[in-house]
């Protein structure tokens, strides 16, 4: 069975709706957002890190805590509007 083509500017286009949301929610404008290999969102994220006053809550860890536990990561992917945060 062949895989379908991804169309990373699809995925990148969440990250940055993510950015939009926490600059409109007081946060910073980064976004973030974790897709399976087929592209199917399992978490997304904006940067909460001087909002919320927590070093530790940055796009691509809210996207994981959003996805909640995966048995795998190996066929995932982090999408970011700013890497490395």
């Amino acid at each position: 069975m062949k895989q379908q083509r991804l169309d990373y500017n699809e995925l990148l286009k969440v990250a940055i709706e993510e950015a939009e949301r926490g600059r409109a929610e007081g946060g910073i404008s980064i976004g973030g957002a974790l897709f399976d290999g087929d592209g199917k969102l399992l978490g997304k994220g904006p940067n909460w890190s001087v909002r919320n006053e927590d070093s530790s809550v940055h796009d691509e860890t809210d996207a994981f805590r959003n996805a909640g536990w995966q048995h795998d990561y190996r066929n995932t992917i982090l999408v970011s509007t700013l890497s490395p945060c």
